[in-house]
């Protein structure tokens, strides 16, 4: 083998130190993997020109001509080590503890704010809130019995007894798909401003939490019996 090209193929790890015995290679490719620690300096490896190595960015050591930074020698005892390890560990749990106080907070913070601002919007035109618990009532549990359709960030359900309407459109997001909350927003504040004969008038909207303690939005509709226009093209 003289020439051998592995470069772009993602490897990682340690260099092949066996790679120096090949006597007959005249040129070898290792860019653009993942490879880290310190470069052979044996066999092909002697001359920089006759291996690339570039694009590998936690490699070390190797002939001076490849300027790449030396190498530490961990020379550590077992004493040393040992210590090292548990503060390593204490100071991740510690982290991973923060990252998750921080995350709830956020998440706590933002259904907070969804909250409030879809309530802005339904203050603004006279809309009455309804709960998670009455929509979930008024659905048999968002049952697939009462279910609509699906579309790209929810799903409709037939609903009864809501806010005085006896037959509802209840449309519950699934705030899982990203997308899913901004286009509850988007909806509300299109409709908001938004008067047509042919668009379906908005009873109210929900902005809560399930009883899993989930963020939970909908938009409850007037119910159209004669189904989807779609269904009346075919």
């Amino acid at each position: 083998m003289q020439e051998l090209d592995l470069s772009s193929n993602n490897f990682s790890g340690f260099i092949p130190t066996f790679l120096e015995k090949f006597s007959y290679l005249q040129y070898l490719n290792l860019s653009f993997n993942d490879f880290e620690g310190a470069v052979p300096t044996e066999g092909v490896f002697r001359n920089a020109s006759a291996f690339s190595v570039m694009g590998n960015r936690r490699l070390c050591g190797g002939i001076s001509n490849l300027h790449l930074p030396s190498c530490f020698d961990h020379e550590f005892g077992k004493k040393e080590k040992h210590i090292i390890i548990i503060l390593a560990s204490i100071i991740s749990a510690l982290v991973l503890i923060v990252l998750i106080l921080l995350a709830v907070f956020r998440r706590k913070l933002c259904i907070t704010r969804r909250s409030k601002s879809l309530d802005r919007q339904l203050i603004d035109v006279g809309h009455i809130k309804v709960t998670y618990g009455e929509l979930l009532r008024a659905t048999s549990g968002f049952s697939s019995q009462n279910l609509i359709g699906i579309g790209g960030f929810g799903s409709v359900y037939k609903g009864f007894n809501v806010c005085g309407e006896p037959v509802v459109a209840v449309k519950v997001f699934n705030l899982t798909d990203q997308g899913a909350s901004k286009s509850c927003m988007n909806e509300c504040h299109a409709l908001r401003h938004i008067r047509h004969r042919n668009l379906v008038k908005v009873i109210t909207a929900c902005s809560s939490v399930n009883f899993q303690g989930n963020e939970f939005m909908a938009l409850v509709y007037e119910y159209m019996p004669n189904g989807n226009l779609d269904q009346w093209l075919l």
